[in-house]
């Protein structure tokens, strides 16, 4: 995703997808769409399934 000229776009979907921010960009940029949406979120399906369980204690509820 890094080497992709819409960079800034993917990695604020994938903090939206993982729940630390959201996807919204500021003009002219425009968020990704269709068929870029659908890679992105393919991408990250196995990074999910496999990502550690962390906890920390920086930040108690």
């Amino acid at each position: 995703m890094d080497a992709s000229p819409k960079f800034i776009q993917l990695i604020k979907q994938v903090q939206q997808e993982i729940g630390v921010g959201n996807a919204r960009v500021r003009p002219p940029r425009l968020e990704v769409t269709g068929t870029e949406l659908q890679g992105t979120r393919a991408a990250m399906q196995p990074a999910l399934q496999y990502r550690p369980s962390v906890k920390s204690t920086a930040f108690p509820k």
